[in-house]
Protein backbone atom coordinates (compact mmCIF):
# COMPACT_ATOMS: atom_id res chain seq x y z
CA UNK A 1 0.00 0.00 0.00
CA UNK A 2 1.43 3.07 -1.43
CA UNK A 3 1.07 6.42 0.34
CA UNK A 4 1.78 8.81 3.06
CA UNK A 5 0.68 6.32 6.30
CA UNK A 6 2.84 7.45 9.39
CA UNK A 7 3.21 5.42 12.61
CA UNK A 8 2.16 6.67 15.57
CA UNK A 9 5.96 8.57 16.20
CA UNK A 10 5.75 9.83 12.30
CA UNK A 11 2.65 11.46 12.96
CA UNK A 12 3.69 13.20 16.07
CA UNK A 13 6.42 13.97 14.13
CA UNK A 14 4.68 15.33 11.33
CA UNK A 15 2.04 17.64 12.95
CA UNK A 16 5.40 18.75 14.80
CA UNK A 17 6.63 19.81 11.13
CA UNK A 18 3.79 21.15 9.70
CA UNK A 19 3.14 23.64 12.97
CA UNK A 20 6.72 24.77 12.50
CA UNK A 21 5.83 25.26 8.84
CA UNK A 22 2.80 26.94 9.69
CA UNK A 23 3.91 29.52 12.68
CA UNK A 24 4.65 33.56 11.85
CA UNK A 25 8.30 34.26 11.91
CA UNK A 26 10.14 37.46 12.27
CA UNK A 27 12.32 38.12 9.60
CA UNK A 28 15.56 40.34 9.99
CA UNK A 29 15.45 43.79 7.42
CA UNK A 30 18.04 45.95 6.79
CA UNK A 31 19.76 45.88 10.54
CA UNK A 32 19.48 42.88 12.73
CA UNK A 33 17.79 45.41 15.24
CA UNK A 34 15.07 45.86 12.15
CA UNK A 35 12.14 43.03 11.61
CA UNK A 36 8.98 42.28 10.52
CA UNK A 37 6.68 38.99 10.77
CA UNK A 38 6.09 37.18 7.62
CA UNK A 39 3.76 33.92 7.04
CA UNK A 40 5.48 30.80 6.08
CA UNK A 41 3.57 31.55 2.97
CA UNK A 42 4.93 34.14 0.79
CA UNK A 43 1.66 35.18 -0.77
CA UNK A 44 0.02 35.82 2.60
CA UNK A 45 0.69 38.28 5.34
CA UNK A 46 0.09 38.10 8.62
CA UNK A 47 -2.28 39.88 10.75
CA UNK A 48 -2.30 40.68 14.29
CA UNK A 49 -4.91 42.20 16.71
CA UNK A 50 -3.87 45.67 17.57
CA UNK A 51 -2.28 44.50 21.24
CA UNK A 52 -0.99 41.54 20.21
CA UNK A 53 1.28 43.78 17.73
CA UNK A 54 2.07 45.99 20.99
CA UNK A 55 2.99 43.05 23.35
CA UNK A 56 5.16 41.09 20.15
CA UNK A 57 7.00 43.97 19.51
CA UNK A 58 8.58 44.63 23.09
CA UNK A 59 8.87 41.09 23.72
CA UNK A 60 11.03 40.87 20.28
CA UNK A 61 13.08 43.98 20.88
CA UNK A 62 13.91 42.90 24.13
CA UNK A 63 14.64 39.54 23.26
CA UNK A 64 16.85 40.75 20.61
CA UNK A 65 19.22 42.72 22.84
CA UNK A 66 17.84 45.73 20.46
CA UNK A 67 16.13 47.54 23.44
CA UNK A 68 13.07 49.30 23.71
CA UNK A 69 10.87 49.58 20.37
CA UNK A 70 11.75 53.03 18.59
CA UNK A 71 8.61 52.98 15.66
CA UNK A 72 6.09 50.63 14.46
CA UNK A 73 5.34 50.60 10.39
CA UNK A 74 2.01 49.34 9.90
CA UNK A 75 -1.04 49.02 7.71
CA UNK A 76 -4.74 48.30 8.56
CA UNK A 77 -5.67 45.07 7.39
CA UNK A 78 -9.07 44.44 5.30
CA UNK A 79 -13.00 44.34 7.58
CA UNK A 80 -13.67 41.12 9.22
CA UNK A 81 -10.14 39.66 8.64
CA UNK A 82 -8.97 36.66 10.46
CA UNK A 83 -5.87 37.66 12.59
CA UNK A 84 -3.61 36.07 15.44
CA UNK A 85 -3.76 36.83 18.62
CA UNK A 86 -2.50 35.79 22.17
CA UNK A 87 0.66 34.65 20.54
CA UNK A 88 4.03 33.34 22.37
CA UNK A 89 7.49 34.83 20.88
CA UNK A 90 9.78 31.52 21.17
CA UNK A 91 13.06 30.44 18.59
CA UNK A 92 11.89 33.15 16.45
CA UNK A 93 8.28 32.18 15.84
CA UNK A 94 5.25 33.16 17.12
CA UNK A 95 3.48 30.48 19.08
CA UNK A 96 -0.07 29.16 20.36
CA UNK A 97 -1.43 31.89 18.28
CA UNK A 98 -5.50 32.32 18.61
CA UNK A 99 -7.29 33.12 15.54
CA UNK A 100 -10.14 35.27 15.47
CA UNK A 101 -11.81 37.66 12.96
CA UNK A 102 -11.88 41.24 13.97
CA UNK A 103 -11.86 44.12 11.89
CA UNK A 104 -9.35 46.23 14.52
CA UNK A 105 -6.14 44.13 13.03
CA UNK A 106 -2.85 44.89 11.60
CA UNK A 107 0.19 43.70 9.34
CA UNK A 108 3.87 44.45 10.66
CA UNK A 109 6.10 45.74 7.99
CA UNK A 110 8.78 46.94 9.80
CA UNK A 111 9.89 47.35 13.63
CA UNK A 112 12.77 49.29 14.58
CA UNK A 113 13.98 48.68 17.88
CA UNK A 114 15.91 51.66 19.50
CA UNK A 115 19.36 49.62 19.31
CA UNK A 116 18.99 50.05 15.73
CA UNK A 117 18.62 54.16 15.46
CA UNK A 118 21.35 56.09 15.68
CA UNK A 119 21.91 59.40 13.80
CA UNK A 120 23.96 62.82 13.50
CA UNK A 121 23.11 65.61 13.86
CA UNK A 122 23.79 69.49 13.30
CA UNK A 123 25.72 68.70 10.03
CA UNK A 124 23.85 69.50 7.77
CA UNK A 125 23.94 65.92 6.13
CA UNK A 126 22.86 62.43 7.25
CA UNK A 127 26.19 61.65 7.34
CA UNK A 128 28.13 64.00 9.47
CA UNK A 129 26.98 65.78 12.89
CA UNK A 130 26.74 64.85 16.24
CA UNK A 131 25.94 61.51 17.55
CA UNK A 132 22.88 60.78 19.00
CA UNK A 133 21.38 57.25 19.96
CA UNK A 134 17.87 55.91 21.24
CA UNK A 135 16.71 54.76 24.79
CA UNK A 136 13.30 55.74 25.38
CA UNK A 137 14.51 59.37 23.95
CA UNK A 138 16.96 60.71 21.80
CA UNK A 139 20.10 61.53 23.41
CA UNK A 140 24.27 62.11 23.26
CA UNK A 141 27.09 60.29 23.70
CA UNK A 142 30.24 61.38 25.88
CA UNK A 143 33.17 61.81 24.35
CA UNK A 144 35.33 59.95 26.56
CA UNK A 145 37.10 57.40 24.87
CA UNK A 146 35.63 58.79 21.58
CA UNK A 147 37.52 57.23 19.11
CA UNK A 148 37.86 56.49 14.95
CA UNK A 149 36.42 52.72 16.31
CA UNK A 150 33.27 53.95 17.64
CA UNK A 151 32.56 56.15 15.26
CA UNK A 152 33.34 53.60 12.22
CA UNK A 153 30.24 51.52 14.27
CA UNK A 154 28.30 54.46 13.43
CA UNK A 155 28.92 55.27 10.52
CA UNK A 156 28.61 51.98 8.92
CA UNK A 157 25.21 51.26 11.25
CA UNK A 158 24.18 54.42 8.96
CA UNK A 159 25.38 53.08 5.50
CA UNK A 160 27.43 56.21 5.58
CA UNK A 161 30.69 54.05 4.42
CA UNK A 162 33.83 54.59 7.02
CA UNK A 163 34.76 57.59 9.49
CA UNK A 164 37.00 60.02 8.42
CA UNK A 165 37.72 61.86 11.24
CA UNK A 166 35.81 62.55 15.06
CA UNK A 167 35.09 65.51 17.09
CA UNK A 168 34.62 66.38 20.35
CA UNK A 169 34.11 69.15 22.85
CA UNK A 170 30.51 69.68 21.32
CA UNK A 171 32.15 71.27 18.02
CA UNK A 172 32.00 72.22 15.62
CA UNK A 173 28.27 70.78 15.48
CA UNK A 174 26.92 72.34 18.89
CA UNK A 175 25.66 70.79 22.17
CA UNK A 176 22.78 68.18 22.17
CA UNK A 177 20.03 68.09 25.01
CA UNK A 178 18.57 66.39 26.91
CA UNK A 179 20.16 63.13 28.40
CA UNK A 180 23.59 61.66 27.83
CA UNK A 181 23.25 58.41 27.12
CA UNK A 182 26.53 56.27 26.64
CA UNK A 183 30.29 57.32 27.97
CA UNK A 184 33.13 55.86 28.14
CA UNK A 185 32.75 53.76 25.25
CA UNK A 186 35.32 50.49 24.37
CA UNK A 187 34.79 49.50 20.67
CA UNK A 188 36.68 47.75 18.59
CA UNK A 189 34.80 48.46 15.24
CA UNK A 190 33.24 45.22 14.08
CA UNK A 191 30.18 45.95 16.23
CA UNK A 192 26.51 46.10 14.57
CA UNK A 193 25.66 48.91 16.82
CA UNK A 194 26.88 51.10 19.73
CA UNK A 195 24.96 49.24 22.38
CA UNK A 196 27.15 46.15 21.74
CA UNK A 197 30.17 48.38 23.25
CA UNK A 198 31.34 48.17 26.91
CA UNK A 199 30.01 51.83 27.78
CA UNK A 200 28.58 53.74 30.88
CA UNK A 201 25.21 54.10 30.68
CA UNK A 202 24.48 55.28 34.37
CA UNK A 203 26.43 57.51 36.71
CA UNK A 204 28.42 59.08 34.15
CA UNK A 205 30.15 62.35 34.68
CA UNK A 206 29.40 64.32 31.70
CA UNK A 207 27.58 67.30 30.44
CA UNK A 208 26.68 68.64 27.14
CA UNK A 209 29.92 70.23 26.30
CA UNK A 210 31.73 66.87 25.91
CA UNK A 211 29.14 65.57 22.78
CA UNK A 212 31.10 63.69 20.62
CA UNK A 213 30.81 64.48 16.25
CA UNK A 214 31.75 62.36 13.16
CA UNK A 215 32.25 63.00 9.53
CA UNK A 216 31.72 59.70 7.81
CA UNK A 217 33.18 59.29 3.95
CA UNK A 218 30.10 59.50 2.55
CA UNK A 219 29.32 62.75 4.27
CA UNK A 220 28.25 65.57 1.61
CA UNK A 221 28.84 69.77 1.95
CA UNK A 222 28.51 72.49 0.08
CA UNK A 223 30.38 75.54 0.65
CA UNK A 224 31.75 79.01 -1.48
CA UNK A 225 34.97 79.92 -1.34
CA UNK A 226 36.92 83.33 -2.21
CA UNK A 227 34.07 85.41 -2.06
CA UNK A 228 33.35 88.23 0.42
CA UNK A 229 31.44 85.93 2.67
CA UNK A 230 29.81 82.54 2.42
CA UNK A 231 27.27 83.21 -0.19
CA UNK A 232 29.65 83.85 -2.80
CA UNK A 233 32.56 82.35 -4.28
CA UNK A 234 34.10 78.98 -5.85
CA UNK A 235 31.44 76.37 -5.60
CA UNK A 236 33.09 73.31 -3.20
CA UNK A 237 32.03 69.96 -2.46
CA UNK A 238 33.31 67.68 0.19
CA UNK A 239 33.29 64.13 -0.01
CA UNK A 240 35.57 61.26 2.10
CA UNK A 241 37.40 64.01 3.80
CA UNK A 242 38.38 66.12 1.69
CA UNK A 243 36.80 69.27 -0.52
CA UNK A 244 37.03 69.13 -4.16
CA UNK A 245 35.68 71.43 -6.95
CA UNK A 246 32.74 71.93 -9.59
CA UNK A 247 33.63 72.08 -13.76
CA UNK A 248 31.96 74.90 -14.88
CA UNK A 249 30.53 73.12 -18.08
CA UNK A 250 27.80 70.80 -15.51
CA UNK A 251 26.76 74.58 -13.96
CA UNK A 252 23.73 76.48 -15.12
CA UNK A 253 21.17 78.43 -13.57
CA UNK A 254 19.21 75.72 -11.91
CA UNK A 255 22.52 74.24 -10.04
CA UNK A 256 23.17 77.77 -8.68
CA UNK A 257 19.61 78.23 -7.76
CA UNK A 258 19.63 75.04 -5.69
CA UNK A 259 23.43 75.73 -4.02
CA UNK A 260 21.83 79.30 -3.06
CA UNK A 261 18.94 77.48 -1.28
CA UNK A 262 20.99 74.90 0.24
CA UNK A 263 23.51 77.67 1.68
CA UNK A 264 20.39 79.54 3.32
CA UNK A 265 22.14 81.93 0.61
CA UNK A 266 18.75 83.39 -1.18
CA UNK A 267 18.26 83.32 -5.02
CA UNK A 268 21.12 83.11 -7.55
CA UNK A 269 22.67 86.16 -8.78
CA UNK A 270 24.94 85.16 -10.64
CA UNK A 271 26.41 81.69 -11.92
CA UNK A 272 28.60 82.09 -14.84
CA UNK A 273 30.64 84.57 -16.82
CA UNK A 274 33.48 85.74 -14.11
CA UNK A 275 36.23 87.85 -14.80
CA UNK A 276 39.29 87.07 -13.24
CA UNK A 277 37.53 83.14 -13.28
CA UNK A 278 37.96 80.36 -10.43
CA UNK A 279 40.50 77.61 -10.71
CA UNK A 280 40.20 74.62 -9.76
CA UNK A 281 41.74 73.40 -6.68
CA UNK A 282 44.27 70.67 -6.50
CA UNK A 283 41.34 67.71 -5.07
CA UNK A 284 38.21 66.16 -7.04
CA UNK A 285 36.21 67.34 -10.27
CA UNK A 286 32.55 67.27 -9.68
CA UNK A 287 30.21 67.16 -12.62
CA UNK A 288 26.68 67.42 -12.05
CA UNK A 289 23.85 66.39 -14.12
CA UNK A 290 20.37 67.62 -12.37
CA UNK A 291 16.92 66.52 -13.67
CA UNK A 292 13.80 69.16 -13.62
CA UNK A 293 12.44 67.51 -10.40
CA UNK A 294 15.71 67.74 -8.51
CA UNK A 295 15.24 69.65 -5.32
CA UNK A 296 18.73 69.31 -4.53
CA UNK A 297 22.29 68.96 -5.88
CA UNK A 298 22.27 65.94 -3.96
CA UNK A 299 19.42 64.68 -5.85
CA UNK A 300 21.87 64.69 -8.81
CA UNK A 301 23.68 62.44 -10.94
CA UNK A 302 27.45 62.83 -9.91
CA UNK A 303 30.35 62.41 -11.72
CA UNK A 304 33.71 62.44 -10.22
CA UNK A 305 37.54 63.12 -12.06
CA UNK A 306 35.98 62.29 -15.33
CA UNK A 307 38.48 63.15 -17.64
CA UNK A 308 36.42 63.55 -20.54
CA UNK A 309 33.18 65.81 -18.49
CA UNK A 310 36.10 68.07 -16.83
CA UNK A 311 39.30 68.27 -19.56
CA UNK A 312 39.66 72.19 -19.96
CA UNK A 313 37.24 73.41 -18.00
CA UNK A 314 37.30 75.93 -15.23
CA UNK A 315 36.06 75.95 -11.46
CA UNK A 316 32.37 76.42 -11.13
CA UNK A 317 31.39 79.85 -9.28
CA UNK A 318 28.18 81.70 -7.56
CA UNK A 319 27.04 84.54 -6.62
CA UNK A 320 23.66 84.24 -4.36
CA UNK A 321 21.34 87.97 -3.73
CA UNK A 322 21.71 88.01 -0.11
CA UNK A 323 25.57 88.27 -0.80
CA UNK A 324 27.95 91.18 0.10
CA UNK A 325 28.78 90.76 -3.50
CA UNK A 326 31.42 91.04 -5.72
CA UNK A 327 34.42 92.32 -4.08
CA UNK A 328 37.21 88.97 -3.90
CA UNK A 329 40.77 88.64 -3.03
CA UNK A 330 41.79 92.36 -3.64
CA UNK A 331 39.96 92.28 -7.20
CA UNK A 332 36.52 92.76 -8.62
CA UNK A 333 34.86 89.68 -10.14
CA UNK A 334 32.03 90.83 -12.21
CA UNK A 335 29.43 89.24 -15.09
CA UNK A 336 30.78 90.14 -18.45
CA UNK A 337 28.07 92.64 -20.14
CA UNK A 338 28.11 94.61 -23.42
CA UNK A 339 29.81 97.83 -23.25
CA UNK A 340 27.81 101.07 -22.38
CA UNK A 341 28.53 104.43 -24.68
CA UNK A 342 27.87 106.32 -21.03
CA UNK A 343 28.89 105.19 -17.63
CA UNK A 344 25.73 103.91 -15.32
CA UNK A 345 24.26 105.85 -12.80
CA UNK A 346 25.56 107.27 -9.53
CA UNK A 347 22.92 106.06 -6.96
CA UNK A 348 23.78 107.36 -3.37
CA UNK A 349 22.55 105.89 -0.21
CA UNK A 350 20.12 107.16 2.49
CA UNK A 351 23.00 108.13 4.50
CA UNK A 352 25.27 109.49 1.46
CA UNK A 353 21.77 111.83 0.37
CA UNK A 354 21.57 112.95 4.08
CA UNK A 355 25.54 114.06 3.99
CA UNK A 356 24.96 115.94 0.64
CA UNK A 357 22.49 117.74 2.25
CA UNK A 358 23.70 118.84 5.57
CA UNK A 359 26.99 119.68 3.65
CA UNK A 360 25.21 122.10 1.45
CA UNK A 361 23.36 124.07 3.84
CA UNK A 362 26.91 124.43 5.71
CA UNK A 363 27.64 125.40 2.67
CA UNK A 364 24.84 128.14 2.48
CA UNK A 365 25.30 129.16 6.10
CA UNK A 366 29.52 130.08 5.24
CA UNK A 367 28.56 131.89 1.91
CA UNK A 368 25.61 133.82 3.73
CA UNK A 369 28.40 134.61 6.92
CA UNK A 370 30.92 136.03 4.64
CA UNK A 371 28.35 138.37 2.89
CA UNK A 372 27.20 139.82 5.85
CA UNK A 373 30.27 140.37 7.73
CA UNK A 374 31.21 142.13 4.10
CA UNK A 375 28.68 144.23 4.27
CA UNK A 376 28.56 145.33 7.96
CA UNK A 377 32.31 146.33 7.32
CA UNK A 378 31.29 148.03 4.23
CA UNK A 379 28.66 150.26 6.15
CA UNK A 380 30.54 151.46 9.11
CA UNK A 381 33.78 152.21 6.74
CA UNK A 382 32.87 153.85 4.16
CA UNK A 383 34.44 151.55 1.99
CA UNK A 384 37.90 151.16 3.52
CA UNK A 385 38.66 148.98 6.45
CA UNK A 386 41.04 150.26 9.63
CA UNK A 387 43.19 147.78 10.55
CA UNK A 388 44.84 148.08 14.02
CA UNK A 389 48.35 149.02 14.76
CA UNK A 390 49.15 145.71 16.43
CA UNK A 391 46.93 142.74 16.60
CA UNK A 392 45.53 141.01 20.09
CA UNK A 393 47.55 138.49 21.24
CA UNK A 394 47.37 134.96 19.95
CA UNK A 395 47.31 132.88 22.95
CA UNK A 396 45.33 133.62 26.12
CA UNK A 397 47.32 134.04 29.67
CA UNK A 398 47.07 131.56 31.93
CA UNK A 399 44.64 132.78 35.12
CA UNK A 400 48.03 131.28 36.97
CA UNK A 401 50.11 133.88 37.29
CA UNK A 402 53.23 132.85 37.03
CA UNK A 403 56.81 134.29 35.19
CA UNK A 404 58.27 130.78 35.14
CA UNK A 405 55.67 128.94 33.03
CA UNK A 406 56.58 126.01 30.78
CA UNK A 407 55.48 125.83 27.12
CA UNK A 408 56.69 124.38 24.41
CA UNK A 409 56.71 126.32 21.77
CA UNK A 410 59.02 129.03 21.58
CA UNK A 411 57.41 132.23 23.11
CA UNK A 412 57.66 135.84 21.20
CA UNK A 413 57.22 138.84 22.64
CA UNK A 414 53.67 139.92 21.27
CA UNK A 415 53.22 143.31 23.10
CA UNK A 416 51.48 146.60 21.79
CA UNK A 417 55.16 147.84 21.53
CA UNK A 418 56.55 145.41 19.25
CA UNK A 419 56.16 146.60 15.41
CA UNK A 420 53.53 144.74 13.48
CA UNK A 421 53.37 146.61 9.52
CA UNK A 422 50.39 146.12 7.33
CA UNK A 423 48.95 147.54 5.09
CA UNK A 424 45.64 148.92 4.37
CA UNK A 425 43.30 147.19 1.72
CA UNK A 426 40.20 148.24 -0.59
CA UNK A 427 37.37 146.64 0.40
Amino acid sequence: MHGSVCSNYQKIHCMCQNDHLRSPFVAQLSNPCSWTIKSPDPKSSVSLTEDTVHIVSHVVCRELGCGQVYSLNQSRAGLNTTCFTNCVYHNNQLKNCSEVTNSNCSVLSEVKCGNAVVRLEGGGHRCGGRVEVWRGSWGTVCDDGWDMEEAHVVCAQLGCGYAVSVSGQGEPYGQGTGLIHMDELNCTGKERSLWECPAITNGHDCGHKEDAGVVCSEYKALRLTGGLDRCSGRVEVHRNGSWGTVCDTSWQKEEGKMACKMLNCGEVKQFMAFDPFFEHKNGSLWYFYCLKNSADLWQCSEYINFPNLCSGTKAAGLICNTSLFHHVSGSFFHPVTMTMDKPPGFFPTTEQLGCFVLAFFLLIAVITNILLCHHNKKKKGGGYAEVPVSPQRIWAQSSIESGSYDTDYEQHDISPETAFPLSTFQS
